[in-house]
């Protein structure tokens, strides 16, 4: 069992990137590796640093990747975002989801 795992999130999250994203989320190896009724991990520490542009689809599929993260029992936790993203998450109204995920959990 992991007891930690570590990812990188880059690029534009828009809607004309959301199924290229989409793809890229659900084959992560976290969901491929055999849990045998345990946890994959028990924590993923996601670097944002390296996302560019997030629109409001790029937000939905970043909450509900998160949501599904927790739901198979890993606690996703969001390091070094972008002023931008925030800003556009704020502006969005994704601010409170996305805080949740931010710093250590």
């Amino acid at each position: 069992m992991l007891t930690d795992a570590r990812c990188y999130l880059e690029g534009e999250w828009t809607m004309d990137h959301v199924k290229a994203r989409s793809l890229q989320l659900r084959n992560h190896p976290l969901f491929t590796l055999p849990c045998e009724g345990e946890k994959a991990a028990s924590r993923l520490v996601i670097n944002v640093e390296g996302v560019t542009t997030i629109d409001a689809a790029g937000c939905q599929l970043l909450t509900v990747w998160l949501s599904c993260l927790e739901f198979f029992g890993v606690n996703p936790a969001l390091e070094n975002p972008p002023e931008a993203l925030l800003e556009a998450a704020r502006r969005m109204g994704f601010d409170y989801t996305l805080e949740q995920y931010l710093g250590d959990k």
